[in-house]
C-alpha cells in the first residue's frame, strides 16, 4: 500500500511510514502463498495416502487392478507425495544440510515413482538402484546424527 509523498520538510517520516508498509504487504503477499503451498502440499499427500490404499485394496482383490494399470497406480502415491514434500520442503527453511537431506528423500520418492512406470529393462534397474542408494544415505545421515545426540535420561 502506498501512500502519497509529502514536501520535503515533512516527508522523511511518511517515507518511512510507507516502506513499512509496503514491506508488510510483501510479507502479508508471502506468507498467503506460503499459506496456499502448504494447504495444496497437505491434500496432495493426502490424496497420496488415499491412493496408497487404494494400491492396496487392487492387491488384496485379486483381480481388481490388472497389470497393466498397477505400474500407475502403484506410482502415484510416490509421486504425488514427493512432489508435495518438495513444494513444501522450502518453506520450512531448514540448515542447508537438513535441506539437502530431506530433499535427498523426497527426490528419492519421486524417482521410485518413475522407476515404477518404467518398462523392465537396465534403466528401470540403475534408477532403482538410484532409489535405494538415496534412502541409505539418508538413513545412515540419520543414524550418525543420533550418534552425534547426547542420550536422554
Amino acid at each position: 500500500m502506498k501512500f502519497p509523498d509529502q514536501t520535503a520538510s515533512g516527508g522523511g517520516l511518511l517515507k518511512a511510514h510507507v516502506v513499512d508498509c509496503e514491506h508488510d504487504d510483501a510479507q502479508s503477499r508471502a506468507d498467503r502463498a506460503d499459506g496456499i503451498v502448504h494447504a495444496i502440499g497437505g491434500v496432495v499427500a493426502f490424496a497420496a495416502v488415499i491412493a496408497g490404499v487404494v494400491l492396496l485394496v487392487g492387491d488384496a482383490a485379486v483381480g481388481l487392478t490388472a497389470r497393466a494399470a498397477h505400474a500407475p497406480i502403484s506410482a502415484a502415491p510416490l509421486l504425488m507425495v514427493g512432489a508435495a514434500f518438495m513444494a513444501v520442503l522450502p518453506l520450512t527453511r531448514p540448515g542447508w544440510l537438513e535441506f539437502v537431506k530431506r530433499g535427498m528423500v523426497g527426490a528419492a520418492f519421486i524417482l521410485w515413482g518413475i522407476a515404477q512406470l518404467m518398462p523392465p529393462g537396465a534403466a528401470a534397474t540403475t534408477l532403482g538402484d538410484l532409489v535405494i542408494t538415496l534412502y541409505v544415505i539418508d538413513l545412515a545421515l540419520v543414524i550418525h546424527d543420533w550418534r552425534s545426540t547426547p542420550p536422554r535420561m
